[in-house]
């Protein structure tokens, strides 16, 4: 078999497990390309190498993600017999995290709701009510920017206080739970759209245009950077990766966390929760979203604290 057909009979399998394995297929059909050979018998370490450092000819953290794939795919090739080794190099350099998301805090995020509604004030193809909605049910929910925009209308629950969400990053469909003041925000923006005259039935979607179409997620991106830019929400350094809609996510987990911490509350009971919450199908795809704060810090630390005092007083 060559290499052609295995990757390609490789992302038939992860997707008829229920993943998209969208990025890690292009990385491999990306590795397709640039093989002289389509024999796997030919693949050594050196060709490998070469495409892990390809464009740029040196060791970026673009390397990693590459490797990644790879080594997956190469895993499988060889468990299932297709191949007697992995031709990966065997030292790989240290990963080297450069990008931080951001944490918003609560005064920012009450700015851009605030500026969700204030920025356009002459008629145009979107309703402001909308954005605003958009940014509060992301925040509240802890919900990917996707979700959010495939929301319909028969998701709600009100009587329940539960959303459903959708085709989530793996396939899959998930209950969210919310409180009282977020049932509030829902039942408030479905009044409005009553008085809009949007279409109300169960498979319409809950976020429309002017001229009652679906709003587009690109279009939603482009006009939260001029929300965020006119909140005066920015990295003190200025630099090129500014605060993003993802980041409400980011936000909302370090927010359940500190709080957790805050109330005495068993985190390593609780974040197996918070994984299922934010439909991870493990916890390691949380902690990406645990970012270290000072809040979160000092919640920690003084939980730290007490148990400390306490292990000295069993002593006394």
């Amino acid at each position: 078999m060559n290499v052609s057909e295995l990757i390609n009979k490789y992302i038939s399998y992860r997707r008829s497990i229920g993943e998209k394995f969208s990025t890690n297929s292009k990385i491999l059909y990306h590795f397709l390309r640039h093989l002289k050979e389509d024999d796997i018998s030919l693949l050594t370490e050196s060709i490998c190498s070469d495409f892990l450092i390809y464009p740029t000819g040196i060791i970026t953290n673009t390397w990693h993600v590459k490797y990644i794939a790879l080594n997956g795919f190469f895993q499988w090739a060889v468990t299932r017999g297709y191949m007697d080794y992995i031709p990966l190099p065997k030292d790989k350099p240290q990963y080297q995290k450069t990008f931080k998301p951001y944490i918003y805090s609560d005064e920012e995020i009450k700015r851009l709701f605030d500026c969700s509604l204030t920025l356009y004030k002459r008629k145009t193809p979107i309703f402001p009510e909308c954005i605003k909605c958009i940014i509060q049910l992301t925040y509240f929910m802890g919900l990917r920017i996707g979700e959010t925009m495939r929301l319909a209308v028969g998701d709600c629950d009100l009587e329940s206080r539960c959303m459903l969400i959708r085709e989530t990053k793996f396939y899959k469909s998930r209950i969210v739970t919310y409180n009282n003041q977020v049932k509030d925000v829902i039942i408030a923006f479905l009044d409005w759209r009553k008085t809009m005259s949007m279409p109300t039935t169960s498979e319409t979607p809950l976020f429309l245009m002017r001229n009652m179409q679906p709003m587009k997620q690109q279009v939603f991106s482009q006009i939260f950077r001029r929300v965020r830019d006119n909140a005066e929400i920015h990295r003190e350094d200025r630099g090129k990766y500014q605060p993003r809609v993802h980041d409400l996510r980011h936000t909302f987990a370090v927010r359940r966390l500190t709080e957790w911490y805050q109330r005495g509350q068993d985190v390593q009971v609780m974040l197996p929760r918070l994984s299922t919450y934010l439909g991870h199908t493990n916890i390691s795809g949380t902690s990406v979203y645990l970012t270290m704060t000072p809040e979160l810090l000092a919640s920690a630390n003084d939980r730290f604290c007490k148990y400390a005092n306490m292990e000295e007083n069993d002593y006394e």
